[in-house]
Order: C-alpha cells, then sequence, then structure tokens
C-alpha cells in the first residue's frame, strides 16, 4: 500500500470517527436539554395546578360559609326595603336523595 492511500485511509477513517463523535455529542446535547426543559415545566406545571386548587378551595370555602338567603326583606321604618344577595350556584349544598 502506497504511503499516499494509507494517508488517505486514516483520513477518512478519522474524519468518519470525527464526525460520528460530534453527532454524538449533539445528539446528547439535545436529549439533556429536552429532558431537563420538560422536567422544569413539570414542576411549574405541577405547582400552578397546586396554587390553582388552593385558590379554588378557599372560594368554596368562603362561598358555604354564608347561608344568606337570595332575598331578604328588611323592614326600615315605614318602608319595606328589599335586598338582593348574589349567591353562586355551586355553593348551594346538594341534598343527598
Amino acid at each position: 500500500m502506497p504511503l499516499q492511500s494509507l494517508i488517505a485511509q486514516i483520513g477518512g477513517q478519522f474524519s468518519l470517527w470525527a464526525g460520528g463523535s460530534l453527532i454524538s455529542l449533539l445528539q446528547l446535547v439535545i436529549y439533556l436539554s429536552r429532558h431537563f426543559y420538560h422536567r422544569c415545566h413539570r414542576a411549574v406545571r405541577h405547582q400552578r395546578r397546586k396554587s390553582l386548587a388552593a385558590a379554588a378551595a378557599r372560594r368554596a370555602s368562603t362561598r358555604r360559609s354564608s347561608s344568606i338567603p337570595r332575598s331578604s326583606k328588611v323592614l326600615n321604618g315605614n318602608s319595606l326595603t328589599h335586598h338582593l344577595i348574589r349567591i353562586e350556584p355551586d355553593s348551594l349544598e346538594k341534598v343527598p336523595v
């Protein structure tokens, strides 16, 4: 085998090895970046769901604590004043059948 052919073979093998290593390295970087992105995104999503659930529980507890009727008539002096109070439908307790 002539020297020129040997150098060409070594250069070709080195290029193939270096190119494969570069592609593998890039794939590893892409995999790790996706892994950390999904992990952080999952943590943020979990925290957001947790805070929304806590806020919904607070709203539900304040709704249940108000047992004021929908409308009440109050005698104010000689006149009858009509007060309307808004109650959300979610706050009404369901009676088991």
